[in-house]
């Protein structure tokens, strides 16, 4: 089906508080606070380490936690092989926290149905396209209209703060 050849009278942006609306338990902090998992205290850990008091903000985090490390590998006392290590420490923590957030959402969205709102029913329907940031099908019971900015459980595959892949590097290999 291509949306775009359709004639959609709104555009309706879904975002977590959708989800938690809906009864289901998609933030973060209940994410970290209903798992407990070897990855996430490591996680915690590199987060202390670092003076980070939020680190269930995992996108965020990653975002400073990675931008240290390369900080770490310019100064010229660097140990590049230890900042190596660590660097791909934290990579390895994070996909665990990725695929442990996937499993954690599909069983928290899988345990119940969607009862749909008769309020957001009249807004949100096949005459809607809804750009969704959430990784759940939630909004799939308003409108067939959904595009997943992130991703989603249903395709088994969600962005979780960046997508790691190989990136093309004109630095030097110490940096």
């Amino acid at each position: 089906m291509n949306l775009f050849k359709r004639d959609f009278q709104a555009l309706a942006i879904i975002g977590n508080g959708f989800d938690l609306n809906h009864g289901y338990k998609t933030d973060y902090k209940s994410f970290a606070e209903n798992i407990e998992s070897p990855c996430l205290e490591n996680f915690k850990a590199y987060c202390k380490n670092e003076n980070i008091t939020s680190w269930y903000l995992f996108e965020e985090n990653i975002r400073i936690l990675s931008e240290r490390i390369f900080l770490k590998s310019m100064s010229e006392n660097c140990n590049f092989e230890d900042n190596r290590r660590g660097a791909e420490r934290l990579t390895n923590t994070f996909q665990e926290i990725r695929a442990l957030l996937k499993r954690y959402l599909f069983q928290e969205t899988s345990c119940k149905p969607v009862l749909k709102n008769p309020q957001i029913a009249e807004y949100l329907n096949n005459h809607t396209i809804a750009i969704n940031f959430n990784y759940t099908k939630t909004a799939e019971a308003y409108t067939s209209n959904v595009i997943y900015v992130h991703g989603s459980l249903e395709e088994n595959d969600i962005i979780l703060g960046y997508d790691y892949r190989d990136e093309p590097c004109l630095a030097q290999f110490e940096d």
